[in-house]
């Protein structure tokens, strides 16, 4: 397994140079690259024998390249874990095949017999993927639970410890929402707030406690809530006031942090003794919003004001990173794979990859897109709520776009979650209500 993990990134490092999926409509998945594929395992086998050598090194190196954006695509298929892993080894073996069959063609004793052999191992690999990904369950179901409240604003949700629960913020109502599961008819138990204290970020501490960041305004909110798991709720007041927390995260230090939108500053709450430091960002009117705990150790943060992204360590030390298109309002932060962290450009419409480092590259949606919420899930991809089309998108590694389209006319989601392996629940914040997207397991 550890040497298929290899090849694999070594081809996703190849493909990601020339994705340009990304600005597709509708992007070819794996069943349509591993059919082209196999299609020119075919002509190549047919040049090796006949043979034109210069004509199958050619096949052979299309051939990799439609192998490589097969992996690539291959989790928006979204079959169980275990079939995908039994497809992905089986590229993987016709990857292998295929740069044996290469090696022959472009050694100066060319083996047409060895090379034909080679192809003729590779084609066999690809069709037993191929069967495997006929299963694959094409387009996913969305369905949803309503919102009891018709006035929500439904934000920002979180899965709850035990795996099945999900709560939700809402800052119209001041409200924090717990369903019990998202089955159809669930009524959720209510936690309320006061009035104008705008609930939005969601955090789960390492005691069980459920912590929300309360934005405000004049009458309420400015402050972080703790829910327990008994139900019981305990506020902390920000020590400065109107900073309106808004993200929130917890820190490898175990402690509660948050970003505060008004004033420009980044929190942290010690749930044992209820004292908060702040610490200001070098930037005015930053705007500071979505954070989350980075793979350093830091937390890493989005300053929607700024136009940059910020990293700052548990001891308080801030470094800041410019977002390479301007005024594009980085809104959300998530962690992905490999060290690197994804950032939503709400008016930019792009979707941003930075490394620990602060290397960046920015992947551009399709016209009209204003990504929000967005979350790395289990199957590779990075998955994301798109408020100016109403839908629900992913970005494979190597930049590839997929998107399912709402049935909620202008829902906005605002917020996705992983629940399972091709499964995700999603706030949406006119259309007033808790959205899922379910892939049919095969």
């Amino acid at each position: 397994m550890r040497i298929c993990g290899a090849v694999v990134s070594v081809l996703l490092v190849v493909l990601v140079g020339s994705a340009s999926g990304a600005q597709q409509a509708s992007p070819r998945g794996a069943k349509e690259h591993l059919g082209s594929a196999r299609q020119l395992g075919e002509r190549a086998l047919r040049q090796v024998l006949r043979p034109s050598l210069p004509t199958a090194r050619s096949l052979l190196r299309a051939l990799h390249a439609e192998l490589a954006a097969a992996l690539d695509t291959l989790g928006a298929a979204e079959l169980s874990p275990t079939t995908t892993a039994a497809i992905r080894s089986r590229i993987v073996a016709a990857v292998r095949a295929e740069r044996r069959a290469l090696a022959e063609l472009v050694s100066g004793s060319a083996s047409a017999p060895a090379a034909a052999a080679a192809v003729r191992g590779a084609l066999a690999a690809e069709a037993k993927a191929a069967a495997l990904l006929a299963n694959a369950p094409g387009r996913p179901v969305l369905s949803g639970v309503a919102i009891p409240s018709s006035v929500f604003g439904a934000f920002t949700l979180i899965l709850g410890p035990d795996g099945r629960s999900v709560w939700v913020s809402g800052t119209d109502a001041s409200q924090v929402l717990r369903y019990r599961s998202l089955a159809p008819g669930t009524k959720p138990t209510v936690f309320s707030f006061d009035e104008g204290s705008g609930p939005r970020g969601l955090a789960f501490g390492r005691d069980g406690a459920l912590y929300v960041a309360e934005t405000g305004t004049d009458r309420g909110g400015n402050k972080i809530a703790r829910i327990r798991p008994n139900g019981k709720i305990r506020e902390f007041p920000l020590p400065t006031g109107a900073g309106a927390p808004w993200g929130i995260a917890v820190g490898a230090d175990r402690r509660i942090w948050f970003s505060e939108e008004s004033s420009g500053k980044v929190g942290r709450l010690d749930p044992r003794t209820g004292r908060i430091v702040e610490y200001p960002l070098p930037t005015p009117h930053s705007q500071p919003q979505g954070i989350v705990l980075g793979p350093d150790g830091a937390i890493w943060g989005v300053e929607a004001g700024a136009n940059k992204v910020f990293r700052i360590t548990t001891a308080g030390r801030v470094r800041e990173y410019p977002v390479p298109t301007a005024n594009s309002v980085p809104v959300a932060i998530t962690a992905g794979r490999n060290g690197n962290l994804w950032v939503s450009e709400l008016e930019g419409g792009k979707l941003l990859r930075i490394s620990r480092e602060g290397r960046m590259r920015e992947f551009p949606l399709p016209r009209g897109a204003r990504p929000y919420g967005l979350v790395s899930a289990p199957d590779g991809n990075v998955w994301f709520a798109d408020r100016g089309r109403s839908r629900i998108g992913l970005i494979t590694p190597a930049g590839r776009v997929f998107e399912y389209t709402l049935s909620t006319p202008n829902a906005q989601p605002t917020a996705i979650v992983p629940l399972a392996h091709g499964s995700f629940a999603f706030t949406e914040f006119v259309g007033n209500r808790v959205g899922t997207l379910r892939f049919r397991q095969r």
